[in-house]
């Protein structure tokens, strides 16, 4: 116990060295709504189901109120397909990693930049029956992100995101594109 206190000590006193060098680092948590095209299956009724992000990130201040801000955290991806005879759910894991360049104004922020996604897992559950499909996907993917985030006191923030995938992630003779 000692021990994890002395390190827990060292890494905060750490962190507000680097804060005070123009440099904030944070954890992040959240939730994905996602939405998915599949160009061969346009007839079934798709719907986003609600997935999780969780990690980290370092804020770098730059001259102007410009930053860079790069992230990385693990997040799911989720959606339901069906129709009369079936379900699928599907998830996507994956390891994210935006690369922002943050404009600070006031209390607010706008951020844009390139998102590099590497897949962990995929996992679809028809009819209640789950198998892994990643194999069938690619294992990187690029979208593109823009957002707005408010600083909150406590040093506490709060962002807002829309990650468009620009990659087609169809790995499989099954599909035409996903």
């Amino acid at each position: 116990m000692k021990r994890f206190l002395a390190t827990s000590l060292l890494l905060l006193t750490a962190l507000g060295m680097v804060h005070a060098q123009g440099i904030g680092v944070g954890l992040k948590a959240g939730m994905n709504f996602a939405n998915q095209n599949i160009e061969t299956i346009q007839q079934l009724s798709v719907d986003g189901r609600t997935g999780f992000h969780a990690g980290a990130y370092v804020h770098i201040a730059l001259p102007g109120g410009l930053g860079i801000q790069p992230e990385a955290y693990f997040s799911t991806q989720e959606t339901e397909f069906s129709d009369i005879n079936f379900t699928s759910e599907n998830t996507y894991r994956y390891l994210q990693v935006p690369v922002l360049l943050r404009f600070n104004f006031l209390f607010l922020n706008v951020h844009a930049g390139p998102q590099f996604g590497i897949l962990l897992d995929a996992e679809t559950s028809i009819n209640s029956v789950s198998q892994s499909f990643k194999d069938d996907l690619k294992n990187q993917d690029v979208g593109l992100v823009v957002g707005v985030g408010a600083n909150l006191p406590l040093n506490l923030n709060v962002t807002a995101r829309y990650v468009h995938g620009m990659t087609d992630i169809n790995d499989s003779d099954n599909f035409e594109e996903i």
